[in-house]
């Protein structure tokens, strides 16, 4: 749910979802959320064109699949399994690793922890995200 609430208040950026589907990139508004130096100039800009800025995040939002999954898991291995997922969708090299906008700051696995194996069952195809991952 933080992710979508991220995307909703304009940290994330939107894209044009027609050109989405055409497998062509088209950003839409440009979020603040890695930029900091920026970040106060961008949220004024954000809510001076609220407006047009919101509904171009509602409909990128609309035509997104959001896929949520209950883990029982404390917050650092959340965090893995979050940085394997980003991971996995990039090293695929494919368009759905493109829409990453680098640099991800991933949480990796330390040499004491066990490695956990992530099995991704979905009826719905998750585009660029192998079934099996490594957390």
């Amino acid at each position: 749910m933080e992710h979508l609430q991220c995307q909703y208040n304009g940290q994330y950026n939107a894209y044009d979802p027609a050109e989405l589907k055409k497998g062509t990139r088209v950003c839409l508004w440009e979020g603040y959320h890695w930029r900091k130096k920026e970040r106060s100039e961008k949220i004024t800009q954000f809510y001076k064109n609220f407006e047009k800025n919101s509904k171009a995040i509602i409909n990128y939002i609309r035509e997104c699949k959001i896929f949520m999954a209950s883990l029982n898991a404390d917050a650092r291995l959340r965090k893995r399994i979050e940085s394997a997922i980003i991971k996995g969708i990039i090293a695929n090299n494919d368009f759905a690793g493109s829409l990453q906008n680098p640099p991800q700051r991933t949480t990796e696995r330390n040499n004491d922890e066990k490695p956990v194996i992530l099995n991704i069952t979905s009826d719905k195809r998750i585009l660029g995200l192998k079934q099996t991952l490594e957390a």
